[in-house]
């Protein structure tokens, strides 16, 4: 009889305030194996996947949303194989 092996679990990101008009802080949830003093790459994109703003950085983090049209955006956030992806609103 072979034992199955549990998928290593994925580091979670929060982001917060949602809906937000200044700042966003995109925050880490320690899991598994993976670590969160590694650095993430985050990108927040408009709907059209125009690049509003671009960073790497170990969280947690902020993005200025400053001189951003109110509306949908998304932000995805990658490291290495992990990858996750979150619709955030600006006002």
């Amino acid at each position: 009889m072979a034992i199955a092996e549990e998928a290593p679990l994925q580091p979670r990101i929060t982001v917060s305030p949602n809906p937000a008009s200044h700042t966003l802080t995109i925050s880490g949830e320690q899991t598994g194996d993976q670590t969160l003093n590694k650095p993430w790459e985050l990108r927040l994109t408009n709907q059209q996947g125009t690049l509003m703003r671009n960073m790497e950085a170990i969280l947690p983090a902020t993005i200025n949303l400053q001189g951003l049209f109110p509306g949908a955006y998304i932000l995805n956030a990658r490291q290495g194989e992990n990858y996750q992806q979150v619709v955030v609103l600006v006002e």
